[in-house]
């Protein structure tokens, strides 16, 4: 891959990334709806930063192998999860939270591989995954009535 493609694609990659994560605050505080254009906003810009990681992964990277392949995972898992979240939130089914949320996570999760050391990618996983399920049970025991 020339070194302007891979620029190029880079400049989209961080754009879309940082357009879903700037859409996912209202979002995931409730100031917009998963269901509208905002959650179609952050379906598209998570895909298509999901897409450019992929190329940019795939072909000439200078990354050691198990980091790309965590990062690989990480781009198809936070595309997977918006896309399937977003189907269901438009649906009204059950867990399209915990999928639109996790995939957040992710994006910060994908922030942190390519910034710091492990010990901060474990962290902010594992932080974020806490704060998914803990919402998750808060939210099943409000439409409970408990």
């Amino acid at each position: 891959m020339s070194q302007s493609l891979r620029s190029a694609l880079l400049v989209v990659h961080v754009a879309t990334g940082s357009a879903a994560l700037l859409l996912a605050v209202p979002l995931v505080t409730g100031r917009l709806r998963w269901a509208g254009r905002a959650g179609l906003g952050f379906g598209t810009a998570v895909v298509m930063s999901g897409a450019t990681a992929i190329l940019l992964l795939g072909a000439g990277s200078s990354m050691p192998t198990p980091a790309r392949l965590v990062l690989l995972a990480i781009a198809v898992a936070t595309s997977v999860a918006a896309t399937v979240g977003l189907r269901r939130a438009r649906r009204g089914v059950a867990g399209s939270r915990r999928l639109l949320h996790g995939s957040v996570v992710s994006l910060v999760t994908a922030v942190a591989v390519v910034s710091g050391p492990p010990a901060l990618w474990l962290a902010v996983g594992v932080t974020g995954t806490l704060w998914v399920e803990l919402g998750q049970r808060r939210l099943g025991r409000a439409l409970a009535g408990h």
